[in-house]
């Protein structure tokens, strides 16, 4: 039964209320002078607690041992400018990238479906970061993993603190700490395709006896890419070889903690995100891919992306003593996605693009000359113009304590969130003729593309307690969410569509446990269970009667590490189970706020990761790091295909009718040379051919599976030296043999993979 929303404040003023009740009972364990307390039986000393300020709260107890973070010594290592880059590095993750050019990552975990990561729940410092969790999880946007210092990849109970899309996990990047002295810090490289990067923030701390301590963080980011395509060159009409990106970034946040007794602390944030690229979804086919594969078609001119974005959070965290943390965080954003792109074919009418761009049929090939531009025939081009509010308050309380012979780290959390996506779309038909030219444009009704208002407001409640007790740790885990949901859709057409109106509420409940065991001071063993939920869209729940997506994750490991031999292995089994799996409806490149239950997936695998450091094994003057991880994954359909096409013929275009698109292994590894001022990587990793499975409920004839994603072999090099103490050069090349691959086909032919590209730059701090 759905929570009363209206309510809230005087049901979270109890909640707060319990927590405080619930607190004030615990009792910090004190340290002995002796090694035993007056019962004879040895004491143990509660860890305290880490204020991380502007990273989020850490969390009591620290991360589960399926859970991974990344800092800011790993990621120096290359110039990272998307995260899949970095989540190679990662156990049991996938990313694809639609545009191969670090700007649209689709990310799975364990089998998830990646498409628009919609399954996972994206935060930056611990807040929610996607546009509109809740009303249009499939609505793109990723925060820039350029100007981060480290991320964190959340699996297993970890995930109860994250919602609401938590079936396959939770990424959460981590912004530019702030610096304890006055530092400086400059980053600018230039690249092949004209890329421009610059990288540059300025902070400082300071404290006095009166004022207590102070802090501040300004930062700015810019980069500029020509694009590796080239649109097709029409007699009267030209080319275009800027297909590229221009990306802005700036950030400013400031802390500040009074001179009292009792520590408090308050920090604000403030950021903008600024998009703009001329990119497109529409790709080639088979033929055209294998002959030239970084052309364009004609017909993908149109595409442009334009997204926008404020964002802020207020926080501020008290601490009564070193063993408890109490932190609120309010957040607000305001985002924009504008542009437009390829939509479908008018005239002639051929079976669904995507299908007909990979066969060898005479319609095929008509198809292709149109997008070249060779024959006439009519498309339609999506303007899409989508707005999204989101804001929210979340609270929580960690607290260390002792009770009996055990050591308790205890989370409990309240969040209050609001989410809308405003969609008023419009749809204009090109009359092409032969050679290209455009004879006409008819501009379809404003609204007619979609005219929809979707908005959510969500309850959510979790806890979280570590307990440890000799070598075991248990830690059971809970999250309740209850969310009331509305839609408005063809308010604003004058009577025309199909006005309606709906609201209604839904709840869903996740959690779990997770238990190890420390066997050793090397090797630990554990094993976990979790249940996890994504929801579906507003407008999906009540007009179409869409279910959320559950997940059931089993997993059990090991870890063994050793730092005299400097050795770190680690080694997941897992197998998870995922009901009435969401998949969206998006065209063009604004992402959606309709999705559909699609069918119930099982998958299985195994994770390994290993680290090691020959040279410090053995006491050398020369650094060889080096890891290998690999993930295998086997994923199920279990029963047939659900899919059903709930949409009226406004909302015609793509529907999902294939699995989507997981490798059953992964092979990545990385190995470095450091010596004195110079280090040089080598990171490489390897992906198997995935094929595009037609449904055959959609496909009754049996079209063949085709290649959606071949294998690939991708080597990225980098080094450092630094000329000075503060001053580092830096370079390399991505994909350094310059493999030629399709890094997506998910909608409208293959599109490949970025090219061979060579980067060199300063770092300077002072």
């Amino acid at each position: 039964m759905p929570f009363p929303l209206d309510r809230f404040p005087f049901a979270g003023i109890a909640f707060l209320l319990f927590i405080a009740g619930i607190v004030s009972t615990l009792h910090p364990a004190e340290s002995q002078e002796e090694g035993s307390d007056a019962s004879g039986r040895e004491a143990v000393e509660v860890e305290p607690l880490m204020i991380r300020g502007s990273d989020g709260m850490e969390m009591a107890g620290g991360l589960e041992p399926s859970s991974a973070r990344i800092g800011p010594d790993q990621l120096r290592q290359h110039l990272h400018t998307d995260v899949d880059m970095v989540l190679r590095k990662v156990s049991g993750v996938h990313v694809f990238d639609a545009h191969g050019i670090g700007m649209s990552p689709h990310i799975s975990i364990r089998g998830i479906t990646p498409e628009r990561s919609n399954s996972i729940s994206i935060l930056e410092d611990g807040v929610p970061a996607s546009v509109a969790p809740y009303s249009a999880a499939s609505a793109y946007f990723d925060p820039n993993m350029a100007r981060m210092s480290g991320i964190e990849i959340l699996k297993g109970i970890d995930l109860v603190r994250h919602g609401p899309n938590i079936s396959g996990g939770a990424v959460n990047y981590m912004s530019t700490p702030f610096p304890s002295d006055a530092v400086s810090f400059v980053r600018i490289s230039y690249g092949s395709y004209g890329q421009l990067i610059g990288h540059l923030w300025h902070g400082d701390t300071v404290e006095t006896e009166r004022n207590g301590k102070a802090g501040y963080l300004v930062e700015g980011f810019y980069m500029n890419h020509d694009g590796y395509k080239s649109i097709d060159d029409i007699p009267g009409f030209g080319g275009a070889d800027d297909t590229g990106l221009r990306r802005i970034d700036p950030m400013v946040k400031i802390f500040w903690e009074p001179p009292v007794e009792m520590f408090h602390r308050f920090e604000l944030k403030y950021g903008r995100y600024d998009l703009e690229a001329d990119e497109s979804l529409l790709g080639l086919n088979d033929d055209d891919f294998a002959a030239d594969p970084f052309r364009r078609y004609h017909a993908s001119r149109f595409g442009s992306i334009d997204l926008e974005a404020d964002r802020a959070h207020l926080r501020h965290i008290m601490a009564p003593s070193e063993h408890l943390e109490w932190t609120t965080t309010a957040y607000l954003q305001r985002s924009s996605s504008r542009g437009s792109g390829f939509h479908q074919l008018r005239s002639p009418v051929v079976r669904g693009i995507d299908d007909t761009l990979h066969t060898l049929s005479p319609e095929g090939w008509e198809l292709a000359d149109i997008m070249r531009g060779l024959r006439g025939g009519t498309y339609r081009i999506r303007n899409y113009r989508d707005e999204f509010r989101m804001h929210g308050v979340q609270s929580g309380v960690n607290a260390a304590f002792e009770a009996g012979e055990m050591d308790h780290g205890l989370e409990i959390g309240l969040r209050y969130h609001y989410d809308e996506i405003d969609t008023f779309q419009r749809d204009s038909d090109y009359e092409q003729a032969a050679g290209g030219t455009i004879r006409s444009v008819t501009p379809g009704p404003e609204g007619a593309a979609g005219d929809r208002v979707l908005s959510s407001r969500a309850l959510a409640i979790h806890a979280r307690n570590q307990m440890r007790w000799r070598k075991w740790a248990v830690t059971p885990g809970m999250r309740l969410e209850w969310i009331d949901q509305e839609f408005r859709q063809d308010q604003r057409r004058n009577g025309q569509g199909e006005p309606h109106a709906d609201g209604g509420g839904i709840s869903v409940q996740g959690g779990g446990v997770s238990i190890s065991y420390d066997v050793n001071p090397d090797w630990s063993v554990f094993l976990g269970a979790n249940r996890g939920f994504t929801i579906p869209s507003p407008r999906s729940v009540l007009h179409d009667a869409v279910k959320e997506e559950t997940s059931l994750d089993l997993e059990a490991g090991v870890h063994y590490d050793d730092p005299k031999r400097a050795i770190h292995a680690e080694a997941v089994l897992f197998q998870s189970r995922y009901d009435d799996m969401l998949v969206s409806d998006h065209s063009g490149t604004g992402g959606s706020s309709l999705s559909g239950n699609f069918g119930d997936f099982r998958s299985r695998g195994l994770e390994l990761k290993l680290m090691h450091d020959y040279g410090t094994a053995r006491d050398w003057k020369v650094r060889i790091p080096a890891q290998v991880v690999l993930t295998l994954t086997d994923v199920d359909q279990v029963g047939g295909f659900r899919m059903e096409d709930h949409h009226e013929e406004e909302e015609e275009g793509h529907h999902h009718n294939s699995l989507y698109f997981i490798p059953d292994h992964l092979v990545s590894g990385e190995i470095g040379i450091e010596y004195g001022r110079f280090g040089t990587y080598l990171s490489m990793t390897y992906s198997p051919t995935v094929f595009f499975e037609p449904d055959p409920e959609e496909d009754p004839v049996g079209e063949p599976a085709h290649k959606a994603i071949d294998r690939h072999f991708l080597a990225d090099l980098s080094f450092r030296y630094r000329i000075r103490e503060r001053t580092v050069l830096f370079g390399g090349a991505r994909n350094l043999f310059d493999r030629v691959y399709v890094a997506a086909d998910d909608h409208y032919g293959p599109r490949p993979g970025a090219p061979r590209h060579f980067h060199a730059g300063v770092e300077i701090s002072f």
